[in-house]
Order: structure tokens, then sequence, then C-alpha cells
């Protein structure tokens, strides 16, 4: 009587301590914004069409009302991420590229980043309670970054400066979040079922930009630009998704809706090295303060960076039949939490101002059972870019740019307890042009004319077992 309990706690105990040692390498991986479209292979597969369509333990994630209907089980997901970051400069502001033929061609770089492991983790099991069960997951829910070294933004410099020097950018960014959920979820009534998860978070966050030989329009004369915050630095931050699944026409017809609360982290500190951050002004510049561009002085900076709200309602169409169709739509609130960018220390602050936009996700999904344990999975994604064109310059470290996920999937029962799954997500190419999007030292606004491109991979497999 006691061996069943004993299997359910070691497959926990080993499938945690899988997630946590393998960990996520890297960042970039943002495809909604900064966060993934699914957790685990299920989600990915339908294109992350599943807030009335629960398929695998990695609901107590995305909409926690939805333990009530999977059974109990575990699913442990692992996905190989291959982004392909690219910048061009061949033709931006920094080269003269009014002149015709170009004599002073920028360069390009591809982000050295190009492939990282997402692992996830997700369980739901019975309580003591009639109608209430106990789940949670553990995910890499959100990052974005690249590395593109140094890149020259023209063969020579401006003839003004006096110099013949390129100027040179070197550009690097980490930014990942996990998420530790533990979760409730009730069946009120067999149409009804509400669920709860409390969303610990925890950041890594890390980033650095040089650019070397900039030129002043105003007067030609040329100055260098750093802001290097170095090692990544860590903060933990609290929020909570609420769920609902309804059934309106039971088989026919299901609801369903959850609100992912914004996520207030703590500040990341850094340790700072006089002159890590020069050249760029401080907000005090719109006072007139005349050293808002000195280097900083050595010290503790801290960071302010914050996970969005968001709200999301789906459709199920037939969700016990043989073609199930699903669809939702998601609101994610960008623009409270990165519309600015603040680092703080010794009395001064800098705004590194991202602007980035709320978004809209849209989201469709098929599942196809030919027979009793097995199905195939298609899916479509599309959502707005946080960043446009004319926030291009302040995010060429930052490329949340992609809009659509074409997506595909399998899942198959092995024998009584065992299943195992697959999914493939392709994200095309999407390119932004930097356009009045740079502001000069004069106060000025002009446009980079910076190419920032980026296009996706990634295929990943789950293992589940049901108790």
């Amino acid at each position: 009587m006691q061996q069943a309990p004993m299997r359910k706690n070691n497959l926990l105990a080993v499938s945690i301590a899988a997630v946590l040692g393998l960990g996520a390498s890297g960042s970039a991986f943002a495809v909604n914004g900064f966060q993934v479209i699914g957790y685990g292979e299920d989600q990915v597969a339908v294109g992350g069409a599943v807030t009335a369509n629960p398929t695998s333990a990695m609901t107590a994630l995305s909409n926690p009302a939805g333990m009530t209907m999977i059974g109990e089980r575990a699913d442990f997901s692992m996905e190989a991420f291959m982004p392909d970051v690219k910048l061009d400069a061949t033709n931006s502001a920094f080269t003269g590229f009014n002149a015709t033929p170009n004599p002073n061609p920028g360069g390009t770089a591809k982000s050295s980043g190009d492939l990282y492991g997402l692992p996830s983790i997700g369980w739901v099991g019975q309580t003591g309670v009639q109608n209430l069960f106990f789940g949670g997951g553990m995910y890499a829910t959100a990052g974005l970054g690249a590395d593109f070294g140094s890149v020259n933004l023209n063969t020579q410099a401006n003839p003004l400066a006096g110099n013949t020097n390129p100027t040179v950018f070197n550009g690097y960014s980490n930014v990942t979040m996990f998420r530790v959920s533990p979760a409730l979820g009730y069946k009120i009534s067999p149409q009804l079922s509400v669920g709860a998860a409390l969303n610990v978070n925890m950041l890594m966050l890390g980033f650095r930009e040089t650019f070397t030989n900039m030129i002043n329009p105003a007067n030609g004369s040329a100055f260098d630009v750093n802001f290097n915050l170095g090692r990544a630095g860590q903060a933990f931050g609290l929020g909570g998704t609420l769920g609902l699944i309804y059934d309106p026409l039971p088989g026919l017809v299901r609801l369903g809706a959850s609100y992912t609360t914004k996520a207030n982290f703590q500040d990341t500190e850094f340790e700072l090295a006089a002159g890590d951050i020069s050249g760029f002004p401080d907000v005090s510049a719109a006072q007139g303060n005349p050293n808002a561009g000195a280097p900083n002085s050595a010290g503790t900076y801290k960071a302010a960076f914050d996970f969005p709200q968001q709200a999301a309602v789906g459709l199920a169409l037939m969700p016990e039949g043989p073609l199930t169709l699903s669809a939702d739509v998601k609101w994610i609130n960008y623009k409270d939490t990165l519309k600015d960018f603040y680092v703080t220390g010794n009395g001064r602050t800098w705004n590194l101002q991202p602007k980035w936009d709320d978004v809209w996700v849209y989201a469709a999904g098929a599942t196809y059972k030919p027979m009793p344990g097995m199905k195939f999975m298609v899916g479509y994604n599309y959502s707005d870019a946080p960043v446009s064109n004319s926030a291009t310059f302040n995010n060429l470290i930052f490329p949340a740019i992609v809009k659509h996920h074409i997506t595909t999937g399998f899942n198959y029962q092995l024998g009584k307890n065992w299943d195992i799954g697959g999914a493939l997500q392709y994200i095309p190419k999407e390119t932004i042009t930097g356009e009045n999007d740079m502001q000069q030292p004069d106060g000025s606004i002009g446009s980079s004319n910076i190419k920032l491109s980026n296009q996706i991979t990634t295929i990943g497999m789950n293992l589940g077992y049901r108790f």
C-alpha cells in the first residue's frame, strides 16, 4: 500500500533535481515579447492556445483551474532553443549613408548565442479533500539577450572628428526569469473549476553596452559611451495567477480565463567600478546638471526590472472529441514595466528608456486523436512586438521583435503509465530598422538606420507519467 506514494515522491524528486541542475543557459529565448509562448511541449505544439484546453501538468503555471481536468500526472520537458540574432550597420547613420556609393560602410554581426536548453517540470495530484487538486511547476518563463562582441558602425569616423578611427559598438545582455508555482485547483461543479497559484520568480540580469568614437553632430567632436553592469545579478519577486474554466455546453464548448499579477522584484544589485557608466547622461541632465554625463564613482548600484501583469481568455471546441480546436487572446502589460528602465546609485539615476509597448497575443491550435493514446497537434501564435522601429537603438541588445510562431507536435502513450511527446516551433525572421530612434547630444532626434533581425527555431521532447 505504501509503494505508489513512494514512486510519486521519487519521480518528483528526480525531476526537480534535473530542472535545478540543468538550468537555462543564456537567455535569448524571447517569443511573446520576452516570454515563451507555452510551458512544456504540449502547450508549445498548439501555439500556446491552452487557457481553455489544459493538456499537461504545466497548466499549473498557465491556468491552474485546468489541474482539475488532466488527472494525476507529472511532466518533464526539455527544449532546445536556437535563435539567430543579427545586427546590420552597413548603412547606419554613422556611415553618412546619404552618400552614393557609400564609402564608409559599417559592419554586420551575429549574436554568438545560438543554442540554449530550456527544462521544465510540472505535476498534479489529488489532495485529501474531494475535488481539490494540488500541483505546481518550475520553468524558465521569460528571457532575452544577445552577445555581439565588437561591431564597426562605420569604416572610419566622421572627418570632422579629426581622426580616422571607426565608431565601434560592443553589446551583451542576459535576462532570464525562472518561476516556481505551487498551485491549487478546485472543481466547484461538473461545469466550473477555479484555481490559484503563487508565483515565486527569480531574475538573472546583466548587460553591457559601449560605443567608442561617437560623433557629436553639433561640433564634430568624438566621445565614448559606456554602460557596463558586468556580471549578472539576481533578484526575487512574488506574484500570483488566478484562473477558471467553465463548460457551458459540456463536450462541445469550454471557456477559460486567467490573470497573472505583476511581479515586483527586489532591485538587482551590482558592484560597479568607477567609470563603468560614463558618457551616458543621468536623469538630472534634463535639469541642466553640468556633471550629468560624468563617469560614475565606484559603489553599489541597483536596477529595477519587473515581470508584467497579463490576462488571457480562451475557447475550446469539442474538448473531449477526436478533433479539438482551441484559441486564446492574451494581453501583456509591458508598457508598465519596460517603458522606462532605471539604474540608480550614489545619488544618481540613469534611464535606458527601452520604450516597450503593450502586446496582444493571438493563438490558435488543433489537436487530432486518430486512436486512443495518440494525438497530433498544430498551432499558430501571433504577437505584437513590444519594440518598434522608433526604439531600435535603445534595444540593440534586447531583440524582442519576432511576431509569428508556427508549431506542431505529437504525444503517444507508452503502456499504462508513461507517455512521450515532442514539439517543433518555427519563428520566421523579423527585422526592424532604426527610425527616429536616437537622441543626439544636442537634444535632436535622428535615425540610426541600424537593422536588427531575429529568427528562431525550437525543438523539444516531453516525458509524462500518469499516477
